[in-house]
């Protein structure tokens, strides 16, 4: 087991994810309720955000980062590079991000070309993210707000994940908040628009956020639902152009990782070949059979009640992003960037909150970067479960699952209320 923290930095970044995770929820439970509360956590907030702009200058600046190999090194920066030499997105080369993506990457690179010019645009969205969310909650008078940016900023899954490497979902983040808030200020057409644009400006999961956006109240969907449609409908006909089958791409692409979802512990337990054509359909077909009926019964049930909100309008995108997270085929620890802020919020937007509700957040934060080391050592060898290895990568993961749905269950009964 020694070897699996011999690369990578592992060694380093376990230790950082357990103090880190157990800090900013230590924290949040000791002081809550206390008179300081929400002035030591707006500071806080306030501080880890700057430190976390001025710390990727530093970073990036002063130490060689040749061999962190990113996204936002290995495909965001030669995207955006391309775009600079005057080539154009899903013309002149195929991406699988939103083919806005590389243009918001420019004028950072104008500025500074290096990948942390990239990753300083991603957390300038996660920051915005923030302010939007922040701005939302003195609106609407829900004073939990600063308990649930606190826990955000301090957690792994984004001061890493976003604020050290860039990964892009901070802009699902940004844009499914742009859309909840406006659509609840009852700005519906710019509700559209903001996740017609989180699409064009990210990738394809920003989808899950939709279903929340789109019925968020039983009144003018139409009307957020048509912007969506014509991005939609403007990706499928660029994609056409070039003759890219995103489907095919979908069913072909080499599977590589774990993360806790459900088709890597059967292939443990069973044998089967996660690259397989038919363990990628079914992935898809589970998914279809889970997330229709749980957003269909969502909107039903605000029609028939004649209801909106953001606290249940949050919890469905957190809920539809654990299952993506639990049933897809291909899962990565950074995708829960997208969708954190959400699921905290449908955790915490109960004052009488319980401690336990944040436990999988100690858990998804402390083993962030060890569960996908440990798969790193296991796959070359094809450890089973009665290596050390295996075994242990095994009991990570089915932990992992067991906290993601436990998250899920949450959420799911919050989109009731």
């Amino acid at each position: 087991m020694i070897e699996v923290f011999a690369g990578n930095l592992t060694w380093l970044k376990v230790p950082l994810d357990l103090v880190s995770s157990l800090l900013s929820v230590g924290i949040v439970l000791w002081i809550r309720g206390r008179s300081f509360e929400e002035a030591f956590l707006r500071r806080a907030v306030i501080g880890i955000a700057l430190a976390k702009l001025v710390g990727c200058v530093l970073l990036y600046t002063l130490v060689p980062l040749e061999g962190l190999a990113s996204d936002a090194m290995v495909y965001y920066l030669p995207q955006a590079l391309r775009v600079l030499s005057g080539e154009i997105p899903l013309r002149d080369f195929p991406t699988s991000y939103g083919p806005l993506l590389p243009y918001l990457l420019v004028p950072g690179l104008l500025l500074w070309r290096s990948p942390g010019s990239i990753v300083f645009t991603m957390l300038m969205a996660e920051t915005a993210m923030l302010l939007v969310y922040a701005l939302r909650c003195r609106h609407s008078g829900f004073s939990g707000g600063w308990r649930v940016m606190f826990l955000y900023s301090l957690s792994p899954l984004s001061w890493y994940w976003v604020g050290v490497v860039g990964y892009n979902n901070a802009l699902i983040g940004l844009f499914t908040a742009l859309g909840l808030a406006l659509a609840e200020s009852r700005r519906d057409l710019a509700s559209g628009f903001a996740a017609a644009l989180g699409l064009l400006f990210s990738k394809l999961t920003m989808i899950l956020a939709w279903p929340a956006i789109v019925l968020f109240g039983p009144r003018r969907i139409a009307i957020r639902l048509l912007p969506l449609l014509l991005a939609l409908g403007a990706v499928l006909l660029a994609s056409a152009t070039i003759d890219m089958d995103v489907t095919e791409r979908a069913v072909n692409y080499e599977h590589r990782t774990s993360s806790g979802n459900v088709w890597f512990l059967l292939s443990m337990v069973s044998g089967i070949a996660l690259d397989s054509v038919a363990v990628k359909r079914l992935s898809m077909l589970t998914l279809l059979l889970v997330l229709a009926p749980l957003c269909l019964h969502f909107g039903a049930q605000r029609l028939r009640r004649g209801l909106g909100g953001f606290d249940s309008a949050a919890a469905l995108v957190a809920a539809v992003h654990m299952i993506f997270m639990i049933l897809s085929y291909k899962t990565y620890p950074w995708y829960h960037a997208g969708a954190l802020l959400f699921a905290l919020h449908t955790l915490l937007a109960d004052d009488q909150f319980r401690a336990r509700h944040l436990a999988p957040l100690v858990l998804l934060g402390t083993v962030t970067h060890l569960e996908p080391r440990l798969l790193l050592v296991v796959r070359p060898r094809a450890s089973g479960l009665l290596s050390e290895t295996g075994g242990a990568l095994f009991a990570l993961d089915l932990a992992m699952l067991c906290a993601t749905l436990y998250w899920t269950f949450l959420c799911i009964r919050r989109t009731r209320s």
